[in-house]
């Protein structure tokens, strides 16, 4: 094998990668956040029966306990959506590199051509604000805790 066949094969193996981390941050977004979401909507379905009851877990309710809960599994998803997120920036980074060499530059241009900065950086404000908007909401709600919102939502 030649240089020129190993920097192909390189390249070939970097666009792999790259759907991999595509794919895991899809995932970890698609099913993460909602999963978070679920965990804070089933303390409001238990809030009137259970949720204002006083534990001895620092004299949390339940409704309290349960909005927690969905902000530590937040937490982790949100913290492997940004590793996958930085890989998958440093692979493009890698392709774009070995597209601009000289022998394969008027050959190999896929990643120039749909990789954009501008695209990106909606796209990631766009899901970590998804992220802020979960994570502060729950913490309101553990904060106020349900005798403070549930009459919000009975008026």
């Amino acid at each position: 094998m030649d240089k020129d066949e190993l920097i192909l094969e390189d390249w070939k193996m970097t666009k792999d990668r790259i759907k991999h981390f595509d794919d895991v941050v899809m995932k970890t977004r698609v099913h993460g956040i909602p999963i978070a979401t679920a965990m804070q909507i089933a303390a409001f379905v238990t809030a009137q029966n259970i949720g204002g009851i006083t534990t001895s877990f620092f004299g949390l309710s339940v409704f309290s306990l349960i909005i927690i809960a969905s902000l530590v599994y937040l937490v982790p998803v949100l913290l492997l959506d940004i590793v996958h997120f930085v890989l998958l920036l440093r692979a493009v980074k890698h392709a774009k590199n070995i597209e601009s060499i000289s022998t394969f530059k008027d050959n190999l241009r896929i990643t120039h051509q749909l990789s954009d900065t501008k695209l990106t950086i909606l796209h990631s404000v766009g899901g970590y604000l998804i992220y802020a908007f979960v994570f502060l909401g729950g913490l309101f709600f553990a904060f106020y805790g349900v005798n403070d919102i549930l009459p919000l939502f009975q008026q």
